[in-house]
């Protein structure tokens, strides 16, 4: 099935890239079969994700166990309960959150540490006794 991504205003189809490579200039170019785009440096990382389909989702499913998404915030550790994971286009699985009627990729959050089965959060400081612990 196709996807189309808006890379700089312009929605290609990922079918019809050929390769994408960042310039010396620090732009990135995508090479269609027949035609390229080209993107500002200040875009690429954003460009590069939709390109590879980071943040397009095929599928949702509950997880098999409990995860937690650990978090820092002001140097202090915080977990949150995952009951659903995301199946991505560039094949990765990420946990998802439940945000007031829509799902936001975990990953996608600069403090998130990570997924982590309830068994391993004590390895991180304040964590210690499991996710309820504060």
């Amino acid at each position: 099935m196709s996807r189309f991504v808006n890379v700089n205003g312009r929605y290609i189809n990922t079918d019809l890239v050929r390769s994408f490579h960042i310039m010396e200039d620090g732009s990135l170019r995508a090479v269609l079969f027949n035609d390229f785009v080209s993107v500002p440096g200040s875009k690429v990382e954003e460009a590069i994700r939709d390109l590879r389909g980071e943040r397009h989702i095929i599928q949702v499913f509950p997880t098999a166990q409990p995860l937690y998404a650990v978090y820092k915030a002001e140097g202090e550790y915080f977990a949150e309960l995952v009951s659903y994971l995301a199946l991505c286009a560039d094949g990765e699985i990420r946990g998802l959150e439940w945000r007031e009627g829509w799902f936001d990729i975990i990953s996608e959050n600069e403090n998130c540490e990570g997924l982590y089965p309830e068994d391993q959060l004590a390895q991180f400081p304040g964590l210690e006794k499991g996710a309820n612990s504060k």
